[in-house]
């Protein structure tokens, strides 16, 4: 089969999965929902959208270690999307970690998004690994000199 066929096909299917997660996740079935946005994310784990759907799944179902690591593989795939660095900062805050400058620059990323400073702080955000949390303060205060 051509890889164009198989990537149309995987599509349909990660489709089918996404339909059921969602209408689970609606229904407060948060454990159900997730089975089939895993499904899904195994047709394109690159769904970068989908791997924020899943982050949020996780935050709903207080697993914020997993939400954190679904959030880092959305902004590695989709670095443009910002609700991604939004929901970080919100599992950051829910951690109790207080980092106002993590938090600042989040929120600059979120909405200077079509600066080239920002294009480059969003471009290097996937070099960390989402344990490392101090990652954000030593970008931004690199990009403040």
């Amino acid at each position: 089969m051509p890889k164009q066929d198989f990537d149309k096909k995987a599509l349909q299917l990660q489709a089918i999965e996404v339909i059921a997660a969602v209408t689970l996740e609606n229904q407060g079935k948060l454990g159900e929902a997730l089975q089939y946005y895993r499904k899904a994310i195994n047709y394109l784990p690159e769904n970068g959208k989908l791997r924020y759907s899943v982050g949020v799944v996780y935050m709903k179902n207080s697993n914020i270690n997993e939400a954190i690591n679904e959030f880092f593989e959305s902004i590695k795939y989709s670095p443009e999307e910002s609700e991604a660095y939004s929901a970080l900062a919100t599992c950051y805050l829910v951690q109790g970690i207080p980092f106002d400058e993590a938090l600042c620059l989040l929120a600059f990323l979120d909405l200077d998004k079509d600066s080239n400073k920002a294009a480059t702080i969003r471009a290097r955000l996937h070099e960390f690994k989402p344990e490392e949390i101090v990652f954000p303060v030593k970008i931004f205060l690199e990009y403040q000199r």
